[in-house]
């Protein structure tokens, strides 16, 4: 679904975004945040620190209850990391 497609809430049991939302600019970031990634109740993202406009690693960390964040393996790129929360 698009995000204008998706439900003001979408409960899931697990969200999974490969680079993509960490390569989002950051009020569309804050719009899947609220309505998708604080309603899973699990979550993996694969990220990246792409530029200014997008959060930081740090960022994303504070944004996402229970998230932790660990280095990528093998490292396909230098700041590229793994992101779970549960």
């Amino acid at each position: 679904l698009s995000l204008e497609e998706l439900p003001e809430v979408l409960t899931s049991d697990l969200v999974i975004s490969n680079y993509a939302i960490t390569e989002c600019k950051k009020h569309i970031v804050d719009l899947y945040l609220s309505k998708v990634v604080r309603h899973a109740r699990r979550g993996y993202i694969t990220g990246n620190e792409l530029s200014e406009a997008c959060y930081t690693k740090n960022q994303m960390e504070r944004l996402i209850p229970n998230a932790l964040s660990v280095g990528e393996f093998p490292v396909t790129h230098e700041g590229n990391y793994i992101m779970l929360w549960k």
